[in-house]
């Protein structure tokens, strides 16, 4: 662009020279035709001109318009020069605009040369800032799923730490030969132990499941289920909570896999463990709703922004953790459950109005649909 400048800058000079020179070559003739002979020779003689008054009138037109045409053209790549001025200092918005009802065709192709080539810089500068603002995207993802990598690592090894710390203080104090132990306290350490090993063995179940969850995978196998098959096992896990059960005097059997039933249990019952104070009351009650049961977690909790509930079954995502009482978690567990229960064709919700709270419905199993069972609107 710097260098088409230059040359437009010399056509237009050399139009100008034209037309200066056209107009000196009239200047004898008019001197003729006012004065007559110059210096003692014919001005008509010396030029091969003849005397004729026409002849000075038709070279002043000729010059007056060459004049006039020569400004045109100037004035028409003027504004080729200021667009390409514009452009060049990075307005590249500016196009070259002729707006003369006559245009040359070489000015109207070189207008259009020109306009195509802004274009197409606009169109690379659009490409290019479309494509940096998904390199930004890009790099912003992968600098959240390095951060989330490493929360994750740091919340497992912590999972994992916990219950191994347990298991190896409690069998070092059983291999104590200066303390024997009689066999009530022998099986409570024991019970530990195996309580430890549990919670270890759940926590690889449920890394070992997301997995399946992203690809699709997971298998469940459906059946009809009475909650407090299930119930029973899962507080037992938590003797030492505080854990009330209120539930209708007849429940129907609705549809679920057990296994990943008591794998959602206990997720939801030591996820209201690490959101409430350890002498508060985790109530677990159910209903019948329209076609399924309705089993609600429900712990007390600090207020909790309702924006962050939108975002509560998304994966690796945690609360604050100044609303934990207890161990971080993985940020892990409400994304399990919510796939499991999906997977179960269930239903699953948050509400943060009178603490806290996660409810979801199973289906009712066929039978319980065919007996007509009663149940809330």
């Amino acid at each position: 662009m710097k260098k088409r400048a230059p040359l437009l800058h010399r056509i237009s000079l050399k139009l100008h020279l034209g037309m200066l020179f056209a107009l000196v070559a009239t200047i004898p003739v008019f001197v003729h035709l006012i004065v007559g002979d110059v210096t003692g020779w014919t001005v008509a003689t010396d030029l091969g001109w003849r005397h004729d008054a026409g002849l000075g009138v038709g070279l002043l037109l000729a010059t007056v318009v060459g004049l006039l045409l020569a400004e045109r053209l100037t004035r028409m790549l003027r504004r080729i020069l200021d667009a390409m001025d514009a452009v060049a200092a990075g307005h590249y918005e500016k196009r070259a605009e002729v707006s003369d009802p006559v245009v040359p065709a070489e000015i109207l192709r070189l207008t259009r040369a020109f306009n195509r080539m802004s274009d197409e810089i606009d169109r690379s500068r659009h490409a290019n800032r479309a494509q940096l603002d998904q390199i930004r995207v890009a790099n912003a993802q992968h600098a959240e799923l390095d951060q989330l990598k490493s929360d994750l690592i740091d919340a497992v090894s912590h999972e994992f730490r916990t219950p191994l710390t347990s298991i190896k203080g409690y069998a070092a104090t059983m291999l104590r030969k200066d303390a024997p132990f009689d066999e009530p306290t022998r099986r409570r350490l024991l019970k530990v132990i195996k309580d430890q090993a549990d919670r270890l063995n759940r926590l690889v179940d449920d890394l070992l499941t997301i997995p399946k969850l992203d690809k699709g995978e997971v298998v469940v196998t459906l059946q009809p289920v009475a909650l407090l098959d299930c119930l029973s096992p899962t507080l037992a896990l938590f003797p030492d909570r505080q854990v009330s059960v209120m539930l209708p005097e007849t429940l129907p059997l609705f549809m679920a896999d057990p296994d990943r039933l008591e794998q959602v249990m206990v997720n939801l019952v030591e996820n209201a463990h690490k959101y409430s104070a350890p002498d508060a009351p985790i109530q677990v009650s159910a209903a019948v709703v329209g076609g399924a049961v309705a089993i609600r977690i429900h712990n007390p909790c600090d207020p909790i922004d309702p924006v962050l509930l939108e975002r509560l079954f998304t994966k690796f995502y945690r609360l604050d953790n100044r609303l934990t009482r207890t161990s971080r978690g993985t940020g892990l567990g409400l994304y399990l459950t919510k796939g499991l229960i999906d997977a179960m064709g269930g239903t699953i919700t948050a509400s943060a109005a009178d603490g806290f709270a996660i409810t979801f419905a199973l289906p009712l199993a066929p039978q319980a649909v065919a007996a007509g069972i009663p149940h809330l609107p």
